[in-house]
C-alpha cells in the first residue's frame, strides 16, 4: 500500500529549540573545519567536530555550556523586544504614552 506524504506542519510559529553546548560547537567547528578543507565531505567534517568535542576537557565543556545559556537568553530577550515593537510604538526615546498616543493616531483601529 502506498503512503500519502505527510506536509510539514508550519515552522514557522513554533519556536526554535535552545542551542546546546554541543551544538554551538559544532556549528563554530564544523565552519573553520569547512574553510580550511573545502573539499572535505560534511560527514568527514562532523565526525571530526565529534572526535574534537570528545576530546574537550569538562572545564572546556562548560565554558560552551555558559555560551549555551548565554546565547538562549539573548534570545529570549530578543523575542520579548520583537514582540514588544510589534505590539507598541518604539520612538527612539523608547516606549512612552505619548508615543502609543502617535500610533493610536496613525493607526486609528487598534
Amino acid at each position: 500500500a502506498s503512503r500519502s506524504k505527510s506536509k510539514r506542519k508550519n515552522t514557522q510559529s513554533r519556536p526554535k529549540r535552545q542551542h546546546t553546548a554541543y551544538t554551538m560547537f559544532v556549528m563554530e567547528s564544523f565552519e573553520a573545519i569547512k574553510k580550511n578543507n573545502p573539499e572535505m565531505p560534511p560527514k568527514d567534517i562532523i565526525s571530526m567536530v565529534a572526535r574534537q568535542w570528545a576530546q574537550l576537557s569538562d572545564e572546556e565543556k562548560e565554558l560552551w555550556k555558559q555560551r549555551a545559556l548565554t546565547a538562549t537568553a539573548t534570545q529570549a530577550v530578543s523575542e520579548i523586544e520583537e514582540e514588544l515593537e510589534a505590539e507598541y510604538y518604539v520612538g527612539d526615546d523608547g516606549i512612552t504614552k505619548e508615543n502609543l498616543k502617535k500610533k493610536r493616531d496613525i493607526n486609528p483601529s487598534s
